[in-house]
């Protein structure tokens, strides 16, 4: 998830006062341009040491220690710190730095214990760099273009032996098959990949709508939700779990939460309705 610069200072001063504290700006491989060309313009800009594979060296040694031929794991040492209140502005003011160079990444190492923590301030992967999109509720509708699978447009099916963009349009009248893209989720990517609930009880939600309403409710009922996020996640978890209740209660619970509206019976209709 992305952090704020104040929520990383924060996670930083939790460690013991006195702490030594590296803050490292980790650039990835991809990053552009030959090696000697990046320490270059790194050190033009006022940086001179470097984390090479785990060994913090002067920039005219990077070359010298790395393997040739290999793309090695490559760090900017943006600052070097003892935990302590005093601390905070230049902890934040590095933390910054090290955001700028990398895109929004910083990595905070403990060189007396060998400790890690790699910091986001993007919804990304701080490794590969990949970034989704800000996450709202029009992510998560078919519906919507912002949510709908690129490739069948939110209807789940494309035209058999369609493999152009315009696969939704073509769906109209012809043999349909479960869109390759999505599976049938009708969602994009990104949404797919978002979860609900920890260990055995991980779904994305697009498993959960295809649900019968019956275990979605005792799923729901029974998802338990731990650490920071149970101040908000209880609350709304429980209001999910009064509505599935009460469609499983009226007599719906065979149905699932992906079922279009307008395939209801009449008295399925009524039912909700009331």
């Amino acid at each position: 998830a992305a952090q704020s610069v104040a929520q990383m200072v924060d996670a930083a001063m939790l460690r013991p006062a006195g702490t030594m504290l590296h803050i490292l700006a980790p650039l990835r491989g991809e990053d552009g341009g030959p090696i000697a060309a990046r320490i270059d313009d790194l050190r033009a800009r006022g940086f001179v040491r470097f984390r090479v594979d785990g060994t913090v060296v002067d920039a005219d040694r990077v070359a010298a220690v790395t393997t040739a031929g290999t793309v090695p794991r490559l760090e900017v040492v943006v600052d070097r710190l003892r935990a302590n209140p005093q601390a905070r502005s230049r902890l934040a003011e590095s933390l910054e730095t090290a955001l700028k160079l990398t895109g929004g990444t910083a990595l905070l190492v403990e060189p007396e214990t060998g400790g890690e923590t790699l910091f986001s301030s993007r919804h990304a992967c701080a490794l590969c760099g990949y970034a989704a999109p800000e996450l709202e509720p029009r992510l998560f509708s078919f519906n919507n273009p912002a949510g709908a699978c690129p490739r069948c447009g939110g209807l789940g099916v494309v035209a058999r032996g369609s493999a152009g963009a315009d696969a939704a349009q073509d769906a109209a009248g012809a043999a349909l098959d479960p869109c390759p893209e999505c599976g049938g989720a009708r969602l994009r990517r990104e949404a797919r990949f978002v979860f609900v609930g920890e260990g055995p009880q991980r779904r994305a939600i697009h498993e959960i709508e295809t649900m019968p309403v019956i275990r979605t409710r005792a799923y729901f009922e029974t998802l338990t939700i731990t650490g920071p996020r149970h101040a908000v996640g209880a609350r709304i978890v429980g209001e999910i779990a009064a509505r599935v209740r009460l469609l499983d209660e009226i007599g719906l619970g065979y149905h699932t939460l992906a079922r279009s509206a307008d395939t209801l019976s009449g008295g399925e209709a009524q039912r909700i309705h009331l």
